[in-house]
């Protein structure tokens, strides 16, 4: 009996407490706080009261965000859904320490017409990964209702009902 209890106080001090790794749809959706390129904070709490579109990628999924994107805007535009808070969130825990600026940096250049580039949140520690058991190589997709409830988890890719998808869930909340 003492040997399987201190195994047990030895597992969880090692690994932590058990988490649940799955997410369940209508129920809370787990808070976060990162900083983007900026250094401006986005804590998902403090959106209470808007809709919130989370897509989140590697440098291979993130290719898919501009179908995201379209639908989106194509839902606005059209009178669909009003315009939810949009935030950008790029996987970047394998990055080298001494990459980080540089990264920074370049997240924040400029385009050639000197368009400033969106807000991303920067996650180094792959705490969105983690947390929200995202996808590698793939436009990860979560929509967080005003409640602050999960409506959609789920990975996107260029393909016409994967965007329909996101618009009707859109339409919905």
């Amino acid at each position: 009996m003492r040997v399987a209890a201190a195994v047990t106080l030895w597992l969880l001090l090692v690994f932590g407490p058990a988490r649940s790794s799955t997410l369940e749809i209508g129920h809370a959706a787990p808070d976060f706080t990162l900083s983007d390129q900026y250094g401006k904070t986005f804590h998902l709490a403090e959106q209470r009261g808007s809709v919130v579109v989370l897509l989140y990628a590697d440098r291979a999924g993130a290719k898919y965000h501009a179908a995201v994107m379209a639908a989106i805007d194509d839902g606005v535009r059209t009178g669909r859904f009003p315009k939810p808070t949009v935030q950008i969130a790029a996987e970047l825990g394998s990055a080298p320490g001494f990459v980080r600026g540089w990264i920074r940096a370049a997240m924040r250049r400029k385009d050639a017409g000197g368009t400033r580039p969106p807000s991303i949140l920067l996650d180094w520690a792959n705490l969105l990964q983690s947390t929200y058991a995202f996808t590698a190589n793939a436009d990860n997709v979560v929509i967080i209702d005003r409640d602050q409830k999960l409506r959609f988890v789920g990975v996107s890719s260029a393909d016409k009902p994967a965007t329909e998808t996101i618009q009707r869930i859109l339409h919905a909340v």
